[in-house]
């Protein structure tokens, strides 16, 4: 982990005084503990779900699924049928691909989940393949939720952010920094070290809120023990913190962990 001086850095106090993400009304956050939660990855699969998977989905539930631009700005999104059916107002999931992915390939990994418990998934594609910019794609996320703001029947209340890799490295500092305008936070092979480099320390800002860490502890590209890490110091920050753990997973994303996040986030809800 990173430890120096604890400042906010440029790149936060930026995006401070240009953003306010869905609002600025402060939300005092759960309280709870941290535990561990650990599954065996021998079902491990990539971030993009395969046609055949996306079609068994359709059969069963076709709900609303697709990909808009709106000011330059592309995303992908489902709503489930029990929201067109009048199931609505409904929590929100934001995801955030990893490098060299997009918002489709995350929509699809979590519409299992989302038809099962009823809730809207949205998930933009960064500005950069190569990863996110914390003010440059934080901006372009406020102007997409101003956008569709209602377009969708959200729940205001529940809207929760998710990140993979590169998109989970983001949305530690943007979730972190921002966390008192969402219900949750989880990210798979993600680094706090992200955030903290851009100067958001977990015990100076936001409002602590349910964080699930889920990590695999082969990968090689981002290390078990950044996970162990980020639990270390969000736990002492006073964050809700519960790290799902893939045994013998690696870099890979891995689906199990949604159905954790979101249970997770109930459990804690405030």
């Amino acid at each position: 982990m990173v430890t120096g001086h604890r400042r906010l850095g440029p790149a936060a106090i930026v995006l401070c005084t240009s953003l306010c993400a869905c609002g600025c009304d402060r939300r005092p956050g759960p309280d709870g503990d941290a535990d561990l939660e650990t599954h065996d990855a021998d079902a491990e699969v990539d971030a993009a779900p395969d046609a055949d998977a996306d079609a068994e989905a359709d059969a069963e539930d076709p709900g609303l699924t697709g990909t808009e631009t709106v000011d330059g700005t592309t995303y992908s999104f489902h709503v489930p049928a029990c929201v067109l059916e009048g199931g609505g107002p409904a929590p929100v999931i934001y995801s955030f691909h990893g490098s060299g992915g997009n918002g489709e390939q995350m929509v699809s990994a979590w519409r299992p989940v989302a038809d099962a418990h009823c809730l809207i998934v949205i998930a933009m594609d960064s500005g950069d393949p190569r990863g996110w910019g914390f003010v440059d794609d934080g901006l372009r996320f406020n102007d997409l939720l101003w956008a569709i703001d209602d377009v969708y029947d959200i729940d205001r209340s529940r809207r929760y952010l998710h990140g993979y890799s590169a998109g989970a490295h983001w949305i530690y500092g943007f979730g972190l920094f921002y966390s008192s305008t969402y219900a949750g936070l989880a990210v798979y092979a993600g680094s706090l070290d992200a955030a903290i480099l851009d100067g958001i320390w977990p015990d100076q800002v936001g409002d602590p809120i349910p964080v699930l860490i889920a990590h695999g502890t082969d990968d090689a590209v981002v290390p078990y023990a950044e996970a162990l890490a980020a639990r270390d110091e969000l736990e002492e920050a006073g964050w809700p913190v519960r790290l799902w753990t893939a045994e013998g997973g690696t870099h890979h994303y891995d689906p199990a962990h949604q159905e954790e996040a979101w249970l997770f986030w109930e459990e804690n809800a405030p």
